[in-house]
């Protein structure tokens, strides 16, 4: 999460912009567009997304086989 993206996340028409992490440096974009944020958690991000693009290659390519493994350390 930066400066910039917010602002092009706004640009685009956005309302809401979903992150893993929370970035102070980002504050200042998110006050001047009225962008509302999600902060998910960086690993529950990452681990829905790929979750979340396995289901999208699947349905575009049906022969295809999308596994998602959670490691805990």
């Amino acid at each position: 999460m930066t400066d910039s993206l917010v602002r092009e996340a706004a640009t685009r028409g956005a309302n809401v912009y979903i992150t893993g992490q929370l970035r102070q440096r980002a504050e200042q974009a998110l006050l001047e567009t009225k962008i509302g944020v999600i902060a998910v958690g960086h690993r529950r991000g990452e681990v829905w997304g790929l979750r979340v693009l396995a289901g999208v290659l699947s349905e575009r390519w049906s022969s295809l086989e999308g596994l998602c493994f959670t490691i805990h350390n």
